[in-house]
């Protein structure tokens, strides 16, 4: 797995909120 992945998407759903 891609750390960063996971890291982009728990930015956007912080974004989100």
């Amino acid at each position: 797995m891609v750390p960063k992945m996971a890291s982009s998407v728990t930015s956007s759903s912080l974004e989100a909120l």
